[in-house]
């Protein structure tokens, strides 16, 4: 169960890994990161032991990639292709 739940999270990684994404795609991204995790905490908080494994999977899975989709990725991305911001110019 857990290795389904990271493998469908790749794919919501490599989508939104471009930089001008995160600045329009903060706030979907952000709201649908909070409503998936508040949504799977009751799951998590009574759901029998075949259940809760699998909520804490989505909810850890879910905020480790909406951290990397939003601040590691567009950093390595800009230092790989050489990408100045506008302040530094």
């Amino acid at each position: 169960m857990t290795l389904l739940v990271i493998l469908s999270f790749a794919g919501i990684v490599i989508k939104n890994a471009i930089v001008d994404a995160c600045q329009k795609r903060l706030r979907p991204i952000l709201l649908t990161t909070a409503t998936t995790v508040f949504g799977l905490i009751p799951l998590y908080l009574g759901g029998g032991e075949m259940w809760e494994p699998m909520a804490l999977s989505i909810i850890g899975g879910l905020l480790f990639s909406t951290i990397l989709t939003l601040g590691v990725i567009p950093v390595l991305y800009a230092l790989f292709f050489g990408i100045k911001s506008e302040k530094s110019v």
